[in-house]
């Protein structure tokens, strides 16, 4: 967050993020790419939380956390990953 905004990674052309997702075709075009905007958006928002997630884990540390909270951090942090990957996967289709 920057002024209370959320900072958004910049769309580029590469595909590492985009996990393989099947996504039935049976739509219309308009259809599809408004699904497309909005799971774009919700990709973003995914990706921006794994930087969160990791500087919550950096506070932790800082005030000396407990193992196991930060396991559960990093838990989350694969999670989001996950959830980044198949929102973009989606995106892209």
């Amino acid at each position: 967050m920057q002024n209370g905004e959320a900072q958004l990674a910049q769309v580029s052309a590469n595909q590492a993020w985009n996990k393989d997702t099947h996504i039935s075709d049976q739509h219309s075009e308009a259809v599809r790419v408004q699904a497309g905007n909005f799971y774009l958006r919700n990709a973003l928002f995914e990706h921006a939380s794994i930087a969160s997630f990791h500087k919550f884990a950096l506070e932790l540390m800082q005030f000396g956390a407990p193992p196991r909270l930060l396991i559960k951090v990093q838990a989350a942090i694969q999670d989001e990953i996950e959830h980044a990957e198949m929102a973009f996967g989606i995106a892209s289709t």
